[in-house]
């Protein structure tokens, strides 16, 4: 239904102005959106899987982010006559993946566990390598030198301090859900509380979408709290675990937003020169050549060959790089 969907959007493009029509409503939507996956996905993520697929996925991260940067900026060099800085900043901000893509494209293809998390993880650490170097490569396109050091520092503490916030977050809240479900229609509080986590994270400079999914994975391993003698000394009071009321709930909210999600990503899209799309389609078939011997040698246990197959073809781009794709026109840069 993803392609249906994203057809849909195109057709409706041709008919209204998605400029005059989404304004800043789309960006808030997207964000919107986004949010919330991280956040589902977070709650169905298990520590126990988690511990299995982390290295796989920081690897597969790591190593899928420098190739796609590094092709890149080399066909933007060759081909659009960039400068080594500009090629630089549009290389960071297309190395990543996108979450709000790659989470219901996961699901609905049915993938096994440790695939479907190695996904979701490339998916949440590219947001902040992507973020994170694209801005300070921007910094540095407005300054006129490049400088490394800021990048590695600002990366690591954006990342670390927005897990920190997160797991936070999920312990407090994990400590007063039950009380809270006290209270009269009360469904929505765990939703408003993410919001809350992830703006507070994002005034404080750090990646509020890894924040929401620290949280979720907080919430969704709370029962594992309880049985920690080191917690029950601390505690006194006993951690709340979702229902399945709760996890049925945020998962129709999930659905409801994907479905438009992939018709506005339809509607505004935009068609350009023919060059754009030369360009366009050496980046993708480059960037997927590349990515699928690094699956092949950081993927070999508990993976499928099918999944390994579309583990080699994931790399969809989302609402990270529409952003910082948007932003050197609005510093007036070239």
């Amino acid at each position: 239904n993803v392609l249906i969907l994203i057809t849909i959007g195109i057709i409706v493009g041709f008919f209204i102005d998605s400029k005059i029509f989404f304004g800043e409503v789309g960006r808030v939507f997207t964000t919107i959106t986004l949010i919330i996956i991280l956040f589902e996905s977070g709650v169905g993520l298990k520590l126990q899987e988690l511990k299995s697929s982390i290295l796989s996925a920081t690897l597969v991260t790591i190593i899928n982010f420098l190739f796609s940067v590094g092709i890149v900026v080399g066909i933007t060099m060759w081909l659009a006559d960039f400068d080594f800085t500009t090629a630089l900043f549009l290389g960071s901000i297309l190395g990543g993946t996108s979450s709000a893509v790659v989470i219901p494209m996961v699901r609905q293809l049915n993938m096994g566990q440790k695939a479907g998390t190695v996904l979701l993880l490339e998916s949440a650490f590219t947001d902040v390598l992507c973020l994170v170097v694209g801005l300070a490569v921007l910094e540095s396109m407005k300054a006129g030198n490049l400088e490394a050091t800021a990048i590695f520092t600002n990366m690591a503490k954006s990342f670390l301090l927005a897990i920190l916030l997160g797991l936070f977050g999920g312990f407090v809240w994990s400590l007063l859900l039950n009380w809270i479900r006290g209270i009269k229609n009360s469904m929505f509080t765990t939703f408003a509380i993410v919001f809350i986590v992830y703006g507070g994270a994002e005034l404080l400079g750090l990646n509020g979408g890894i924040a929401a999914l620290s949280f979720g994975i907080v919430l969704g391993n709370s029962e594992y709290f309880d049985k920690m003698k080191l917690w029950k000394r601390i505690f006194k009071i006993q951690t709340a675990q979702l229902n399945d009321n709760e996890k049925n709930f945020f998962s129709e909210i999930v659905f409801v937003l994907q479905t438009y999600f992939f018709v506005y990503i339809g509607i505004v899209i935009e068609f350009g020169t023919p060059l754009i799309y030369l360009i366009s389609t050496m980046i993708v078939c480059l960037v997927i050549l590349a990515r699928i011997p690094t699956i092949r040698l950081m993927v070999r246990k508990d993976c499928s060959p099918d999944d390994k197959l579309l583990m080699s073809i994931m790399m969809p781009k989302g609402l990270v790089p529409a952003i910082l794709a948007s932003i050197p026109l609005q510093e007036g840069l070239p």
